[in-house]
């Protein structure tokens, strides 16, 4: 009857979320605007919901298996080596003034908190695991093309170059220069 906001109803929701462990959506919260219909809906949810157990990070001293999808891409990878299409390409114009320095330091911020994109794969009596290594920094690469088409060309190559998966990161990145202040990352 007082009103509310948005803002104030995802804050509530997050904390009911937390102490509850329900999954609650910000409709539910104005669906139910008094103390005994929320209480209610958290009584119902509480009996739908699995209580899922909280995400504990893997002991990184210890061997660490493939997930399925990595399973997967490990095999496909044995099988055509020289395949790249689980590739997933992206490419964008960047008109005006670039600052590569910038650019290459928020590579490695991205690399340097997301460990996937620092994983390799290697097989230990025939089982293969995940390596992480500890080097969070990405190297941007650069490039020059002086036509369009020859940036055509540098793209499909870049985007049919398959990984390795024992030995490359899984990202990579150039930023090809062209002219008029123009760059293709």
């Amino acid at each position: 009857s007082i009103g509310g906001h948005s803002l104030k109803a995802v804050q509530v929701g997050a904390r009911l979320r937390k102490q509850f462990t329900i999954d609650l959506a910000l409709r539910d919260l104005f669906d139910a605007p008094t103390i005994a219909e929320l209480a209610l809906l958290i009584q119902q949810r509480q009996q739908q919901t699995l209580v899922m157990p909280a995400i504990i990070k893997a002991d990184r001293t210890q061997r660490l298996p493939l997930s399925y999808a990595q399973q997967r891409l490990w095999f496909l990878a044995l099988m055509d080596p020289h395949s790249a299409a689980y590739n997933m390409p992206a490419a964008f114009m960047i008109h005006g003034e670039l600052d590569i320095n910038s650019l290459q330091q928020a590579f490695t911020a991205i690399v340097g908190r997301h460990e996937v994109f620092r994983t390799r794969f290697s097989a230990t009596n025939g089982e293969p695991e995940q390596i992480i290594s500890n080097d969070k920094h990405f190297v941007l690469q650069q490039a020059q093309a002086d036509s369009d088409d020859e940036l055509t060309a540098m793209i499909n190559s870049f985007t049919n170059t398959p990984f390795d998966l024992g030995n490359d990161p899984l990202l990579r990145a150039t930023v090809v220069n062209l002219a008029g202040g123009r760059h293709a990352l």
